[in-house]
């Protein structure tokens, strides 16, 4: 799976949906390992994405990250911020190996909706 599904807000809502929902026990254990790899996942393109922000982004004089008044992060130039968008999307494009994936049949009474689905469809297998 690309690292751009994994940061998509809904893929860890529809996530939810299943591990909130009654399951059997082996499911779960592994529903957890998957959830924690993910989590792992995510925190490190965190980290990442603030490296390229610090990186690439303008500092006032205490060296700390300007931001506009909404809290983007204002950068030194037009090159920088291509520098940023352009790691950046590299970096969403980066691929996240599962071990495991979860059956479609294992949460078939699950209620999911099409979009869960689709979001999720990178964890998931026939």
């Amino acid at each position: 799976m690309k690292i751009k599904t994994l940061v998509n807000p809904q893929f860890f809502n529809s996530l939810r949906k299943v591990m909130n929902a009654e399951i059997p026990v082996s499911l779960a254990w592994k529903l957890k390992g998957t959830v924690q790899f993910l989590e792992q996942q995510h925190k490190a393109y965190d980290e990442m994405r603030r490296e390229l922000l610090a990186k690439h982004g303008e500092k006032d004089e205490k060296g700390e990250q300007k931001t506009d008044e909404v809290g983007n992060v204002s950068f030194k130039d037009d090159n920088a911020k291509e520098k940023f968008i352009a790691a950046h999307k590299e970096l969403l494009e980066q691929d996240v190996e599962l071990e495991s994936k979860i059956k479609i049949s294992d949460i078939a009474n699950i209620r999911l909706t099409t979009s869960d689905l689709l979001i999720l469809e990178d964890i998931l297998q026939e």
